[in-house]
């Protein structure tokens, strides 16, 4: 049988509870019938209170249910045993309550401690003992009794699942409740299109002429539908002194008056709650000619709270979306690298060694020759697109730590490497970061292929503004003509040179450069020369602003933030 959590009584108490708990009253009728009641009562209340604990440690702490089960099992059932010895008829459906629980919890294995425990059991108190109210056979029938309802029990059994099948289970249930609730309304989760239809729910109820749903994301106010304007009519909530500050701050709703004649116009903002009681949006609207009312109000803040649930799991639902997203940019990702990519890079061997087996003089060779161009260029591209896959594979990860990354890991093939990285906590545009970082995977290429012994990295990131200084000293296949068609010389200026005896420069300057600032500096190498014999980059240690001291880590092989 399939496990269930959640609001499932039977299944949160224990598979049979209402079972076991009906043979518990039996015994008490039993008694009572016999004019026994006190004899049974306390015997029913201790088997009660016994069952019930055993389901408490199955709810709460299943690990230690699960290590002792079958030592508490087993004397469960023989304090049973023991008090229908003792006791006598009433006593004996009390037996049927261990039994049951032994089958739904131990299934065969329950089974067979209950045909031990209640055949020992009493025949060990009819042995010990003066006093006791079944022997022989009737001993038996009640063993046979007992193990049977243990083995009818045991059909209910069902072994526990892990905590990812738990897990698993309960996010497909919510899922499918969730999308049966999307195909309910007319617009699903689309956030936007909850926005607008809010709106338009609200102007129609109040007399309005501007009006925008803002919704919180972090510290930012985002607006996802707007009403009469195309853009936020009103300074965002999180400026100081905007008309909006107080209700996004305090979570009440504020009338005012704003701005100065002859362009005074009235305001009404009306937070939205969410479930657990804080802001997690706010209407905002205003008009010309009258203030709104108390009215007006009430009618924003009844709306206000039959959108804010529809509204929380729209964003809710938007962040699967998104993740979804990633997952799939991913693994699409992965699959061209394992796939096409392997198979043109390995085509590309193929044809250097054939032209390296062919002379320049034969006809063939300039055809080879254009064939390694057109792979390389083919290749080149898929390595392109890869990266952009990549790019948001971690939205949260700065543009720092990727092109970090990128420079670690190709310091795993032992070659020296470099980083100097100055960071601030602003982003560049995603389609200028995408533009450098590919810049970037194509030095690491060339690097890899033309045997360079170093890679060394200088990064200043201050968007808007940033330079990269970007080098190595491998014999080199790129020039200033491989840079020329990049996107990225319409947003910045790169200069590339050559170093000597070997080696390529490559400077890209995006705005102004970035004064550095507490940067970090791993692994320097030997200092470099261009052709003019003019320094490329300070090697020089950073220095502290909050301290004054300069800090330089040299590690080989590997590049580490």
């Amino acid at each position: 049988m399939r496990w269930r959590r959640g609001t499932d009584l039977w299944a949160d108490l224990g598979t049979g509870i209402f079972v076991r708990l009906a043979f518990a009253l039996t015994a008490l009728a039993i008694g009572a019938y016999q004019n026994r009641a006190l004899i049974v009562a306390p015997w029913v209340g201790a088997v009660v209170a016994a069952d019930l604990l055993q389901v408490a440690l199955d709810r709460f702490y299943p690990e230690v249910a699960d290590r002792w089960r079958l030592v508490t099992v087993g004397l469960f059932l023989a304090v049973t045993m023991v008090a229908v010895q003792g006791v006598g008829a009433p006593v004996i459906p009390l037996t049927f309550v261990p039994a049951v629980y032994a089958g739904v919890s131990l299934g065969r294995k329950g089974v067979l401690l209950v045909g031990w425990v209640s055949l020992v059991t009493p025949f060990a108190m009819a042995e010990l003992t003066s006093h006791h109210n079944l022997h022989g056979i009737r001993i038996l029938i009640l063993m046979g009794a007992v193990t049977l309802a243990t083995l009818i029990a045991s059909f209910w059994h069902r072994q526990r699942p892990d905590e990812e099948q738990l897990a698993a289970g309960e996010a497909r249930d919510l899922l499918i409740r969730l999308s049966s609730l999307a195909d309910s309304l007319d617009t699903g989760f689309d956030v936007p299109a909850l926005g607008d239809a809010a709106l338009e729910e609200t102007a129609a109820a109040v007399p309005l002429e501007r009006a925008a749903l803002l919704l919180r994301h972090g510290d930012d106010a985002i607006p996802v539908g707007l009403f009469g304007h195309t853009r936020v009519p009103w300074p965002p909530p999180t400026d100081p002194g905007s008309a909006l500050t107080h209700s996004w701050e305090q979570g009440v709703a504020v009338r005012r008056v704003f701005g100065d004649d002859p362009n005074r116009r009235y305001l009404l903002t009306v937070p939205v709650i969410g479930t657990d009681g804080g802001v997690i949006g706010m209407f905002a609207m205003d008009r010309e000619h009258e203030p709104f009312s108390p009215t007006d109000q009430r009618q924003v803040e009844v709306i206000a709270d039959r959108v804010a649930p529809l509204v929380e799991v729209g964003v809710l639902f938007s962040r699967l979306r998104g993740r979804a997203a990633l997952e799939e940019r991913t693994r699409l990702a992965r699959d061209m690298h394992d796939g096409v990519a392997q198979d043109l890079a390995a085509l590309s061997f193929s044809v250097d060694i054939l032209l390296q087996q062919t002379a320049k003089t034969e006809p063939v060779y300039s055809a080879l020759e254009s064939l390694r161009t057109a792979m390389r260029e083919s290749l080149s591209d898929i390595r392109h697109q890869i990266s952009t896959l990549r790019m948001v594979e971690r939205p949260d990860v700065s543009f720092g730590s990727i092109l970090s990354a990128a420079l670690q890991g190709f310091g795993q093939t032992g070659l020296r490497t470099t980083l100097t990285l100055d960071e601030s906590p602003f982003r560049l545009p995603a389609h200028l970061e995408i533009q450098i970082q590919r810049i970037a995977l194509d030095l690491l290429a060339d690097a890899r292929t033309s045997g360079a012994t170093f890679v060394d990295w200088d990064i200043r990131l201050a968007a808007p503004n940033a330079r990269l200084v970007l080098m190595h000293d491998g014999a080199t296949r790129l020039s200033a003509d491989s840079f020329a068609r990049q996107p990225l010389q319409e947003h910045a200026l790169i200069i590339v040179d050559a170093l000597i005896p070997a080696g390529l420069f490559v400077d890209i300057t995006i705005g102004t450069d970035p004064r550095p600032h507490g940067r970090r500096t791993l692994s320097a190498p030997e200092p470099a020369r261009s052709v003019n014999s003019t320094p490329v980059r300070d090697h020089t240690p950073a220095e502290d602003p909050r301290t004054g001291r300069t800090h330089t880590d040299v590690m080989e092989g590997t590049t580490q933030e």
